[in-house]
């Protein structure tokens, strides 16, 4: 996770001051308001695992290779 986005979230919450309203741990970032996010890297992770997660809102995906998605859109 040191070379991930995760570094740059952290630093920025820090240098915009918002220290107060997230708690950054390892593998994810936990805001007051209930937001998450979560970091789980590809390489390391069987794919099963990734597709597991519920409750996602939004994925953001870096340098990856070749992923393919399905979305459930419920109304």
């Amino acid at each position: 996770m040191e070379q991930s986005v995760h570094k740059l979230l952290d630093q920025q919450i820090s240098n915009l001051g918002l220290t107060q309203h997230y708690t950054v741990q390892n593998n994810i970032i936990r805001g007051v308001n209930g937001t998450e996010f979560v970091f789980a890297g590809l390489r390391d992770h069987v794919i099963d695992n990734v597709r597991s997660y519920e409750g996602i809102d939004l994925v953001w995906i870096e340098e990856a290779e070749s992923v393919s998605c399905t979305l459930n859109l419920l109304s």
